[in-house]
């Protein structure tokens, strides 16, 4: 799992420090699409010299989407200006009508908010906006693509584009914009598939805990986590297995909190295929651990 999250991780820090592509689509089920939100948000710490924004909103319709973009914006603006006032700073400008007009196409709105964005970065050779376009509900996706077209660059990148960094995803099974781009032939902008299934994650668990190179207590946590998810699946002797493995080496280690954990997982295998007795047993072991290190999380759930 930490795999997969760094993958993600360095692929969005390597996207904003480049300049031949101002656009990265992301690819995810929309399930998974709340990860993405979440780093690139954390982007926002290491890089301070940019102006990261994103918009979670939901997309019904082009318009509404819009809506909530420009009051995200507004809000935004008038939080910033007591800050800026302190630091001696002018005001930002006031965001424009049209941004928040459906007189105007979706199109022209979205470039609107694009240029009002823009204009709030001091210096674009040092400082980009960072803009995630990316709606954690969205049921219209042909709206969705059609908006995310009119500001994709295709051969070239156009010159307003500059100082833009924008980041949107593309559901990875229904692939509809992955599909426009390459209708299109699009060329200046980046893909990146992220897979966070089951599957794709239990595999990268196994890689890491089979990984000598990495440092024994890391291995050991994505150990902890394969047995939880031996449980799930009813896999119970391999999740006793791990237990086990797990519960000598917290022991050898002395870390009763992890033993406790490990008990409490001893404890669940063995209710799952009714064992109650040695459930019980198991059980109270982790809670005497537990107290012992004062350990609340493991003894709520023990």
């Amino acid at each position: 799992m930490r795999r997969k999250f760094e993958e993600l991780r360095e692929n969005l820090e390597e996207f904003i420090q480049q300049d031949e592509y101002p656009m990265l689509v992301v690819g995810c089920l929309p399930e998974e699409l709340a990860y993405v939100f979440k780093f690139f948000q954390g982007l926002e710490e290491p890089h301070p010299e940019h102006y990261l924004v994103s918009f979670p909103q939901p997309f019904h319709t082009p318009h509404g989407y819009l809506d909530g973009v420009g009051e995200s914006i507004q809000l935004q603006v008038e939080a910033a200006g007591p800050l800026r006032a302190e630091r001696g700073e002018p005001a930002f400008p006031p965001v424009p009508k049209e941004v928040f007009s459906n007189r105007e196409t979706p199109e022209k709105r979205l470039f609107s908010i694009l240029m009002y964005l823009r204009s709030l970065v001091p210096n674009e050779e040092t400082h980009r906006v960072l803009v995630g376009l990316l709606p954690l509900e969205c049921t219209d996706r042909a709206g969705y693509i059609q908006l995310l077209g009119s500001v994709m660059p295709v051969k070239e990148i156009p010159p307003w584009m500059g100082g833009l960094r924008l980041v949107a995803y593309d559901n990875r099974k229904e692939r509809m914009l992955f599909d426009a781009m390459r209708a299109n032939r699009v060329e200046r902008v980046l893909v990146f598939e992220v897979d966070f299934s089951t599957p794709a994650l239990t595999d990268s668990l196994v890689k890491d805990a089979a990984n000598p190179t990495l440092p024994i207590l890391e291995r050991m946590t994505a150990l902890f986590q394969l047995a939880g998810l031996d449980y799930s699946y009813k896999r119970y002797a391999d999740a006793l297995d791990k237990y086990k493995v797990l519960y000598d080496f917290y022991e050898s280690m002395g870390v009763p909190t992890m033993q406790s954990f490990c008990l409490l997982g001893f404890g669940d295998v063995l209710r799952a295929t009714g064992n109650l007795p040695m459930a019980k047993e198991r059980y109270q072991q982790g809670i005497a651990l537990a107290i012992q290190s004062q350990s609340l999380a493991p003894l709520i759930n023990l």
